[in-house]
């Protein structure tokens, strides 16, 4: 579930905005996401629905929103992104009264890490191992507090990056983690043995999410937040400096125009690796293609779910 910071008890409404495929529902979870925060929505979670397979984006709004304005804001969104085929087809929507609830501790029983890899694990800060009860040798803990930014590890594309980055690695590389989100990639790659890491972040809504979750796992001197996008950070990139690494996990359609500036950003005599995560499988022979049109060989892949992620070198 992805929920803001809200009182603990609230009068809330649900809507659940239902897709006939899972996959729709996954890319919607994120393409609408600017939609549902600026209906104020106190948080949103998957769920299944009706008897044909359907899949919901069950969506928690105040009160104080009117359902007719909460569908119109949706549909719009929705509409557009089904024109430039993000979508295949539109939702429909069914709305549903919620009873007062402690949504805080709902959520915190809800939310209790990933193990992604046998070394690497994913916890929220009120189930991380402390000085009294530290890890077990050889292990890596992420602490993640959920929040508004993308990026707590249960999402398939976050675990492929994370699975393919962990492989990647190099004991003094500079990485490039573009659109952060939470800065979970950021983190990770530094856990892992990364000299540093730059969280490349446009959306103002993360940036204190992913600082709170750069100081929970104590490398706020080696991840450096740039909050712009790729282009941004390109521009100015002989003053910041090039990376023997670049991570970006967004959607693809989102992810395409900036491809141009990967190469711009890695270092000249890296082998200029590449993880790229965001897309689904049925799309992959689209991407492959893009990825080559940009100049970017593929010589990695990893499925999980519905979704797709490769390792690419740019240049190749």
């Amino acid at each position: 579930m992805k929920k803001k910071r809200i009182p603990e008890k609230q009068e809330i409404w649900a809507l659940n905005v239902i897709f006939a495929r899972p996959a729709d529902c996954a890319v919607a979870a994120e393409t609408l996401a600017a939609a549902f925060d600026d209906l104020g929505a106190l948080g949103w979670h998957e769920k299944a629905v009706g008897q044909l397979g359907e899949v919901a984006l069950c969506v928690f709004l105040p009160c104080a929103v009117a359902s007719s304005q909460a569908v119109a804001r949706i549909c719009s969104e929705a509409e557009a992104l089904h024109a430039a085929g993000v979508l295949p087809s539109l939702p429909t929507f069914s709305k549903a009264a919620v009873e007062q609830h402690d949504w805080v501790a709902e959520f915190r029983r809800g939310f209790r890490g990933i193990r992604v890899t046998p070394t690497l694990s994913v916890v929220p800060p009120w189930r991380a191992h402390s000085p009294k009860k530290p890890l077990p040798p050889g292990k890596i803990e992420i602490i993640i507090e959920p929040g508004m930014a993308f990026g707590t590890g249960m999402h398939e594309t976050t675990r492929l990056c994370l699975e393919l980055l962990e492989g990647e690695i190099g004991g003094d590389a500079r990485v490039a983690d573009i659109g952060a989100g939470s800065g979970i990639l950021s983190i990770a790659a530094v856990l892992l043995g990364a000299q540093s890491a730059v969280a490349v972040e446009p959306d103002p809504q993360a940036h204190e999410n992913l600082a709170e979750n750069v100081r929970l796992n104590g490398v706020g001197r080696q991840v450096r937040v740039f909050k712009g996008d790729a282009a941004q950070y390109a521009a100015r990139f002989k003053r910041h400096g090039t990376f023997d690494l670049i991570v970006c996990n967004m959607l693809f359609e989102k992810m395409r125009p900036l491809l141009k500036y990967f190469e711009k950003l890695a270092r000249p005599d890296s082998q200029k690796p590449v993880i790229i995560s965001g897309y689904l499988k049925s799309e992959r022979p689209s991407v492959l293609k893009k990825l080559k049109a940009s100049d970017i060989g593929v010589d990695c892949e990893r499925e999980m779910g519905d979704w797709g992620a490769a390792v690419g070198r740019v240049g190749w």
